[in-house]
């Protein structure tokens, strides 16, 4: 099946299930991409810089507008429907999927957008658990959805606020930036730049000639509300409320720090502190590295600052797993790969190498070989393909957005 004929089938099923839940009617398509970050981990809620691609993986809203004042939601990957008040309406119960729905709506209505009722049936392709932000995209397609149903006039700047700030308050994630501006504004072509001080973005070239990125899960989902990620957010801020004690000028976030400054503090620092600073503080500097690297095509270079970044993430961030540095291990030991690393927040997901395409087939075997071995666990593989940003709009026969 051609991408086209899968676009056409998975816009049909979406009809389908939409007509038989809501009745026939016109339908207006919202989506938006998962990501995968390929170096700048924990550093965007720092106001540093981070280098993702979206991919072509997505989520997908079917929907029209309607006369109540209720949001319906049909999920078909879950099986389940939901049905919430866009007025007054409580959140469901922690860890729900509907508590993003909620939660968005919520924070548009508080900044005095006037919701209109909406009839949707809700179907993605980005794996949950992986890392790969398939919250962001869900908040995304959602916001285009209701925006597009109630005709608000909605920036993309000020949706990636409200679903940021939907996150935080409503799944308990104290996420930063990066997902929601890589949700709206990737490209095809390769991966953006975002400086998370100012939200301003710009692209970068995509993978050297010969190279692919390619993602392997570990099997492990990670709940990042449930762990330890905000319990890292929070050790950011003690870090810089105490580099802040030490009247250092122009001191905004863990971004305005260079390593020799760090280093000169460094008593002043509790030593969990201090490693989780010096991480933030390393991996802006590895990102802008990244960039440099992918400009001039320099596959190793790229895989040396993966292989630095997960062994930050692994020793001073301490966000990764048995699983995940396994994967890690097994990759850089096979012939043909540059480098390897943790991608998403961290204690489970997956892992993203940068290697020759020629060694992809070798890649599997022996890491799927070797991982079984030693953690008698199954490897996922897929290949990194850049995907376009969010949109919202009619889907044409020839599946492409209006």
């Amino acid at each position: 099946m051609t991408d086209r004929e899968a676009r056409q089938a998975r816009a049909a099923r979406l009809r389908r299930v939409h007509a038989e839940r809501f009745g026939p009617g016109p339908l207006r398509f919202a989506r938006a991409p998962g990501r995968v970050n390929l170096i700048g981990e924990h550093t965007d809620y720092q106001l540093g810089y981070v280098l993702p691609i979206a991919l072509d993986r997505d989520i997908w809203i079917a929907f029209r507008a309607s006369e109540s004042a209720l949001a319906r939601a049909v999920s078909l990957d879950l099986g389940e429907e939901v049905a919430l008040d866009l007025k007054v309406g409580p959140a469901g119960p922690p860890g729900h999927w509907s508590r993003y729905l909620h939660g968005l709506a919520a924070v548009l209505r508080g900044v005095g957008h006037e919701l209109r009722g909406i009839d949707a049936v809700v179907q993605g392709e980005v794996p949950t658990g992986a890392g790969l932000s398939s919250s962001a995209a869900l908040l995304v397609a959602w916001g285009l959805a209701l925006a597009d149903a109630g005709g608000l006039a909605l920036e993309p700047a000020e949706l990636a606020h409200a679903a940021r700030l939907a996150e935080h308050r409503y799944a308990g994630v104290r996420s930063g930036p990066m997902d929601f501006v890589v949700a709206l504004h990737g490209r095809p072509e390769g991966p953006i730049l975002i400086d998370c001080a100012d939200g301003s973005f710009r692209p970068v070239p995509g993978p050297p000639v010969g190279a692919v990125l390619l993602l392997t899960w570990s099997g492990v989902k990670h709940e990042l509300a449930a762990t330890a990620y905000n319990e890292r957010v929070a050790q950011c801020e003690a870090a810089l409320r105490a580099l802040g004690a030490l009247e250092l000028p122009g001191l905004r976030a863990l971004r305005s720090v260079d390593e020799g400054l760090l280093e000169g503090v460094r008593s002043e620092l509790e030593p969990v502190l201090y490693r989780r600073a010096r991480h933030v503080v390393r991996e802006n500097v590895r990102v802008l590295a990244a960039v440099s690297a992918l400009e001039a095509g320099d596959a190793a270079w790229l895989g040396r600052l993966l292989r630095e970044s997960h062994e930050s993430l692994r020793d001073d961030y301490e966000v990764s797993c048995a699983e995940i540095d396994t994967l890690v291990e097994l990759a850089c030991g096979v012939d043909g790969v540059f480098g390897s690393r943790i991608t998403g927040g961290g204690f489970g997901g997956a892992t993203v190498t940068l290697l020759e395409r020629d060694a992809v087939e070798r890649f599997r075997e022996q890491v799927a070989a070797g991982y079984r071995a030693a953690r008698g666990r199954e490897a996922t593989f897929l290949e990194v393909v850049a995907g376009a940003g969010a949109s919202v709009g009619e889907l044409t026969g020839s599946a492409r957005w209006c």
